[in-house]
C-alpha cells in the first residue's frame, strides 16, 4: 500500500484553513497537495472534531505483505538493482514462502517507490575509462567517409542477411 500521509500535514491544513483564513487553494500550494485532500481533511475536522474519518474502514482482501517482506524486498534490490520481477518473484517466494503474482509485484514496487533499477543497471554498465580510449581511438579518423552506421533492430538469426 502506498505511504500514506501523515498527521501534520493535515493538522497543517486544518491550521492554514481555520486559523490563517487561507483559501483550499492557497492552502494547496503550501501543502504541495491536491485540492481534494484539503477538503477532505477539512469535512473530516468538520464533521468529526479529528483529521481522519474514525469510521472508515479498509476494504478489499487482507494484504498478504508485511513491513519485513518490504525490507527484504528492497534489500534484494539493493544488493542486485538489476533484478527482473520473475527472478524477485521467485526469490520471495523460496525465502520468505510468499507467492505473488508478477503485476502484483510490480505495483508493490510502484506503490513503495523501489523502482530504479533501470538507471543504475546503466550506470554500472557505463565505464568512463574505456569510454574514453574509445574517443581517443576515433579521434585519429579525419575522413567521415570511412565509417558505416549499422543497425541490428531488424538482425534476424534465419536468414543470410
Amino acid at each position: 500500500m502506498p505511504a500514506s500521509l501523515s498527521d501534520d500535514l493535515k493538522k497543517l491544513i486544518v491550521t492554514c484553513y481555520f486559523e490563517e483564513g487561507l483559501t483550499y487553494r492557497e492552502i494547496k500550494d503550501r501543502a504541495q497537495c491536491s485540492i481534494g485532500l484539503v477538503s477532505k481533511v477539512l469535512h473530516n475536522y468538520e464533521d468529526f472534531g479529528q483529521i481522519i474519518n474514525p469510521f472508515s474502514k479498509r476494504t478489499g482482501r487482507p494484504s498478504m505483505i508485511e513491513d519485513r517482506d518490504i525490507k527484504y524486498i528492497s534489500s534484494l534490490l539493493d544488493a542486485n538493482p538489476v533484478l527482473y520481477l520473475d527472478e524477485l518473484q521467485q526469490r520471495l517466494h523460496s525465502a520468505r514462502n510468499i507467492y505473488l503474482a508478477i503485476a502484483t509485484l510490480s505495483q508493490l514496487l510502484i506503490w513503495y517507490g523501489l523502482t530504479r533499477k533501470h538507471i543504475q543497471k546503466v550506470t554500472m554498465e557505463r565505464n568512463e575509462e574505456l569510454r574514453t580510449l574509445w574517443e581517443a581511438d576515433m579521434a585519429e579518423y579525419t575522413d567521415l567517409d570511412v565509417f558505416v552506421a549499422l543497425d541490428e533492430s531488424a538482425m534476424d538469426n534465419h536468414t543470410v542477411q
